[in-house]
C-alpha cells in the first residue's frame, strides 16, 4: 500500500490557485498560512518523523548514486548536479545528526 498524498488533488489545486475558499486571506481550511521564512521550518516539522517525510538514508543515497555515477564514468552534469541537489534540499529539511 503507498503512502496517503498529504492533500488531495482538489486540495493542492485550491492551494495552487491561491483560493481559500470562505477562509480570509492567509488562511487555508481554518489554519493561519505562513508566509514568510517561518515555512520552511514548519515544513521540516511537519514532515519529521512521518511515513512520508525525508530520512538521512534518502540524503545518502543520493550522494551515493552521484558517487557511482562518477565513479563509472557516467555521471553527468546535470544528473551529478540533480542528486547532489537533492540530498541537500532533503539534509536541509532534517534534524542535525546526532553526535
Amino acid at each position: 500500500m503507498g503512502v496517503k498524498p498529504a492533500l488531495t488533488a482538489e486540495e493542492w489545486a485550491e492551494v495552487l490557485r491561491g483560493e481559500h475558499g470562505a477562509d480570509p486571506p492567509g488562511y487555508l481550511h481554518g489554519v493561519k498560512r505562513i508566509t514568510d521564512e517561518r515555512c520552511h521550518g514548519m515544513a521540516a516539522a511537519c514532515l519529521h518523523g512521518q511515513e512520508y517525510g525525508f530520512t538521512r538514508t534518502d540524503v545518502e543515497r543520493h550522494l551515493g548514486y552521484a558517487e557511482a555515477l562518477r565513479a563509472k564514468g557516467e555521471a553527468t552534469s546535470e544528473m551529478e548536479t540533480w542528486h547532489d541537489s537533492m540530498a541537500a534540499r532533503i539534509e536541509a529539511l532534517l534534524p542535525p545528526e546526532e553526535g
